[in-house]
């Protein structure tokens, strides 16, 4: 029996599906699940198949050869944006159990189990459908295995570091105009930069330029290098996909800005629970002059505090674990319960 993870990622995908499933393997592996992940991606996402058992194939345009893998007692686990609503139903015969990883109620899932890890999945409108299990909130967020345990994290008088990260691609080269900013406001701090796999060369170069002596840049940080990062940095600047409930997890203090339109509902949840004093969109015309305003306010030691406080509190980092037991404690019956979706 195997568990097969399909997934994505590369220069126009991102990251993000690959690391939420990196944590979930990094998972199994210590509950001696056996599994193999198929990544849809270009050569990107080449620097993170050095701790991940799996390959590099495109799983959804060979699709058929991809249902030949699967047996009648493996377990199968999809996080894609791509599959369509009749793939994921061959998906959900073949296998005895099947988890779909959902952001956005992107489609109507077939019999199996749903996970979406927003904090207010609600808001997603999710319907009660027979032979579907909903895994929804908080309790289900999958974070790497450097933030399952509670993290020591020391709030300072003053803002020292500075953590700037937009996922494994700056897509809109936000990056050199936030580092001129801070360089003028926060002359002192030192500014981490983190550069993903799928960086180019031109970014990598337009931040080069504006860079000052406090600047350094960190190429392709791994989950522990991450966790390393956000425990020093004193307040974040960063896109709001999976990296958010890392830094809700660490407890910094966070400045958002959602770069692609999924990212919204995600960050208006934490905004909602207060871990966010405000969401900002990179189609904000004064979007440099929010991000100058919200330094400032984070300055406040006591405004850091309450902050790092509440985002503790919300990501507890043991979502991975939840969902794994229950794919193995209702291996094979998930095809007849529903869970946390109210009948209408």
């Amino acid at each position: 029996m195997v568990t097969y993870i399909l997934t994505e990622g590369g220069k126009n995908k991102g990251m993000g599906h690959i690391v939420r499933c990196s944590a979930l393997q990094q998972a199994m592996k210590t509950m001696d699940i056996s599994s193999s992940m198929l990544i849809n991606g270009d050569e990107s996402v080449n620097p993170l198949m050095s701790n991940i058992n799996g390959n590099r194939v495109d799983w959804i345009t060979n699709f058929d050869t991809t249902l030949k893998l699967i047996g009648k007692e493996d377990t199968i686990i999809v996080d894609s944006y791509y599959t369509t609503q009749e793939q994921c139903a061959e998906l959900s015969k073949m296998a005895k159990t099947v988890l779909f990883l959902d952001d956005y109620n992107r489609i109507q899932y077939p019999a199996g189990f749903v996970s979406n890890g927003n904090i207010n999945p609600t808001s997603f409108e999710y319907k009660k459908i027979e032979g579907v299990t909903y895994l929804l909130g908080a309790e289900y967020i999958i974070l790497r295995e450097p933030f399952w345990q509670t993290q020591k994290y020391h709030i300072n008088s003053d803002i020292e570091n500075i953590l700037i990260t937009f996922g494994g691609n700056d897509i809109r080269n936000l990056t050199p105009s936030i580092i001129e900013i801070l360089t003028k406001t926060n002359s002192k701090a030192t500014k981490y930069i983190v550069i993903g796999s799928s960086y180019n060369d031109s970014t990598i170069d337009s931040i080069k330029q504006v860079a000052d002596k406090n600047t350094k840049l960190v190429y392709n940080p791994n989950g522990e290098k991450m966790s390393n990062l956000m425990k020093i940095s004193d307040v974040a600047i960063s896109a709001c996909g999976q990296t958010l409930n890392e830094l809700a997890r660490i407890g910094v203090p966070t400045i958002p800005i959602t770069i692609i339109g999924n990212q919204v509902q995600q960050a208006d949840a934490f905004a909602k629970s207060q871990f966010l004093r405000s969401v900002i969109k990179y189609q904000d015309i004064d979007l440099y002059k929010k991000v100058e305003e919200e330094m400032v306010a984070l300055a406040d030691q006591e405004e850091r505090q309450k902050l790092s406080h509440i985002g503790k509190n919300l990501v507890d980092g043991q979502g991975v674990f939840r969902i794994i037991k229950e794919l193995v404690y209702n291996e094979g019956h998930n095809k007849t319960s529903n869970k946390n979706i109210e009948d209408p």
